[in-house]
This record gives structure tokens, sequence and C-alpha cells, in this order.
């Protein structure tokens, strides 16, 4: 389903919009009362953040050198999983003193909302601004022809 709004949404569009939608629905999840509701709840959260996963893969490819794109993935996956553990950390020594299972939901929604906001303000600004410079530098740059009685 994310596949087919991706062709059709822009790719900075498609990342927003994942975000701030699966964001709502994760801190609307937080105060769901039956656990039916929550299961589809979380479900509307598991259709959306797949648009964010598309827009990322879309665009690795479009900014890094595909001689690179390696290495970039070889640094991606670790840092991802240093964030993830840290992450786990910081709920195993807080969990239930600190906070509690809704205020889980309610932090990580209020989280992806808010980024999800910050990349719709921010992105398309910066789309178009790199589209403009693509434009210019793939433009064919005027040459001076020698004359003919040289």
């Amino acid at each position: 389903m994310s596949a087919m709004i991706a062709k059709k949404l822009k790719l900075y569009t498609c990342l927003s919009v994942g975000l701030m939608v699966s964001g709502f629905f994760l801190l609307v999840s937080g105060i769901a009362p039956t656990p039916t509701i929550f299961l589809i709840i979380t479900a509307v959260v598991a259709l959306t953040i797949p648009l964010a996963n598309i827009a990322i893969g879309g665009w690795l490819p479009a900014i890094v050198d595909k001689k690179m794109m390696g290495r970039v993935e070889s640094w991606i996956t670790p840092v991802m999983m240093i964030s993830h553990t840290a992450t786990l950390g910081v709920i195993s020594v807080g969990f239930p003193t600190f906070f509690s299972i809704t205020s889980l939901f309610y932090v990580c929604g209020e989280i992806l909302a808010l980024v999800g906001i910050g990349y719709m303000l921010i992105l398309p600004k910066l789309s178009k601004q790199y589209d403009e410079s693509m434009e210019h530098h793939n433009k064919p740059s005027q040459t001076i022809e020698a004359p003919s009685h040289i």
C-alpha cells in the first residue's frame, strides 16, 4: 500500500506524512480503551511507517555515490543498533519507576510527530534548492568556438 502511495507523492512528503501520521496514531494508541482498538491503531501505525522507509531508501541512492554506498550502509546499521540498544537500556532502567507503558507511547508518538512536522517545514525548501542546483549544474555550458580562419 505504501509503495502505491509513494509513487504519487514526493519523497519528502512520504517521509513527513509517514512520520506525522504514525506518530499521531502511536500517541493515540497510548489512550486506547480496549485491546481491539489498540490493535486497530497499531495496524495503522504499521501501515504508515513504511512510507518513511520508502522515502529514505529512495533518497540514499540519489545522494550517495554508488562507490560509497557500501560504506554508508556499513555505518547506518551499527548506528541504528546502538541507538536501539541505548533506548532499550533507558527503558529497562526507568521502567516502571520513572515512566509507564502509556508514557512510552506518548513520548515515542510525540517525537515521531514532531520530527515529521520538522521535516515538513524544512525538506520542501531544501529539495527545491537541490533541484535548482542540479538544474544549474547539468545545464550545458556555452562553448566559445574558435574563428574558422585559424
